[in-house]
């Protein structure tokens, strides 16, 4: 009995030291120092020319998450969340639609920054990357619907891609990337293989169903007739299972060496004019470092440059800064790098990430949230943007415009317009695409001579554009799209606004 309780004491020694070495381990060991969250209020006059900026005064590396206006998502359970807490836009608005509205609202419908799965992650995606085209936003929705315990799948269409969940025994396809549904005669969203059947659903809609502030250029051609033209042939269309892969970066957290800041949003990377409905559009978040400092640096976000001097270790591979072959390495973007390891020499250091424009889009009040380990060492301000550059010129709101019109156009329509062959004109060459220009006018209330000379103005134009079209087939192209009045508004409306290399790049 006694051998057995000296046993037992030992065993109990034992447990303690090892309890009492496992609460020493070092920031690097899977047993790190408990959790802090700190809220800050930062008040603003001027949301647009106003910029956050994080300090790290303590002498380790903060590594924290943060939310800004309950913005910046980490996995998808805290997308799911998010969704789930968003307010009904009707009365009991289904979980599966929140989905499709939180998606096609946080990410813009361009140019894409690689073709890559990594980005397909929803996280990335909407906190850094912003933007995508039809398979970047669908995968997102569909892996977000999965993490909802949701059948999903993802169609490939002949020339476009959209997403599908299954609710009550039937497929419904919700598109982000022209942010509408497809409703069947019964008022129902329809899904792809119906709509393939049906094309008259897309093109001749009985009962349009947008979303919200929709970009109008997207929602004329998700209603034209090249989109029922996709969707009806058939012998394409396929469901892709590789869109099942979610792609995990190696580490969720923000990790700030000592003496780093971060400036956000620091710059914008584009400026906006009238004919920008499809660039690629994203802010900037800068992290300055301390000079003649070692430094370790990883955050959830996608590095666009490098600046300053010394060395730095990118995901292991060592480069010059300011090197043309570390931004080509950088700006490749076929894989998703997050690691770096800067040299004790290194000076003058500035590490710009591509961020999301929405996602720190300031208010006159904002919460910012920061949550982990040393926090307590930060200091967090917001500043004047400086330099007046930094903040988009949008010029003239030609979605605003375009979406005037398409309002126009449907009122005049439903009242019966008479004399007038608008809607119904499906132009065959360029006198008649001139032609139809001027009835858009007068159907419009334009005065004759106005009309007259606009569209005098506008010929000018059309005419040597029309004609750098490289072959037949692809002025075939453009007259049959041309057919469809919305997507005719869209075109009109580039011609009189904007150059004519940009309407090359529309019709293209």
């Amino acid at each position: 009995m006694a051998r057995h309780r000296f046993l037992c004491i030992i065993k109990w020694i034992v447990f303690l030291c090892a309890f009492q070495a496992s609460s020493c381990r070092a920031p690097g060991d899977k047993k790190t120092s408990s959790s802090t969250a700190r809220t800050f209020i930062l008040n603003t006059s001027a949301p647009n020319k106003s910029k956050v900026v994080i300090e790290n005064k303590g002498d380790s590396p903060a590594i924290f998450q943060l939310k800004l206006n309950n913005q910046f998502y980490y996995s998808l359970d805290d997308i799911v969340q998010t969704i789930a807490a968003m307010p009904d836009e009707f009365s009991n608005e289904p979980l599966e639609r929140k989905a499709w509205r939180f998606v096609s609202s946080n990410v813009k419908f361009s140019k894409t920054i690689t073709d890559s799965r990594w980005q397909h992650n929803p996280s990335l995606m909407i906190n850094s990357v912003g933007n995508g085209i039809c398979d970047d936003l669908g995968c997102a929705l569909h892996l977000i619907w999965k993490k909802m315990n949701l059948q999903s799948r993802v169609w490939v269409l002949q020339g476009h891609v959209v997403p599908e969940v299954f609710i009550q025994n039937t497929w419904h396809m919700y598109d982000p990337s022209h942010q509408l549904v497809y409703k069947n005669l019964s008022g129902d969203v329809a899904g792809v293989e119906d709509l393939s059947k049906h094309p008259e659903w897309i093109a001749h809609p009985v009962n349009r169903s947008v979303l919200q502030n929709a970009n109008p250029v997207a929602y004329a051609l998700g209603h034209s007739q090249k989109m029922a033209s996709i969707y009806s042939s058939k012998s394409d269309n396929f469901i892709n299972k590789e869109y099942d892969f979610l792609f995990e970066p190696g580490n969720s957290k923000f990790i700030l060496p000592a003496g780093g800041r971060v400036i956000f949003p620091a710059s914008v990377s584009f400026s906006e004019n009238a004919c920008n409905s499809f660039a690629f559009e994203t802010s900037r978040l800068l992290v300055e470092l301390k000079s003649n400092t070692a430094a370790e640096l990883s955050f959830p976000l996608v590095i666009a440059s490098i600046t300053g001097s010394g060395t730095v270790m990118v995901d292991g591979q060592k480069f010059d800064i300011g090197s043309d072959s570390l931004q080509d390495f950088i700006s490749d973007y076929s894989s998703f790098h997050q690691s770096l390891k800067f040299s004790s020499d290194c000076s003058a250091v500035k590490v710009y990430y591509h961020i999301n424009t929405k996602v720190v889009s300031l208010k006159a009040a904002n919460e910012l949230i920061i949550t982990g380990e040393h926090v307590e060492s930060l200091r967090c301000e917001l500043l004047e943007i400086e330099d007046s550059g930094n903040i988009p010129d949008k010029g003239m709101d030609m979605d605003s415009l375009i979406k005037a019109r398409f309002l126009l156009y449907e009122e005049v329509i439903h009242k019966g317009k008479p004399r007038n062959r608008f809607a119904e004109w499906k132009p065959q060459n360029v006198n008649e695409v001139i032609a139809r220009m001027h009835s858009y006018f007068e159907l419009t209330g334009v005065g004759a001579l106005e009309a007259e000379q606009k569209v005098k103005v506008l010929s000018e134009k059309i005419i040597p554009i029309m004609a750098k079209l490289p072959n037949s087939e692809k002025q075939k192209r453009v007259f049959t799209a041309l057919a469809d009045p919305y997507i005719f508004i869209v075109f009109l409306t580039y011609v009189e606004h904007c150059s004519a290399q940009e309407v090359m790049k529309m019709m293209s």
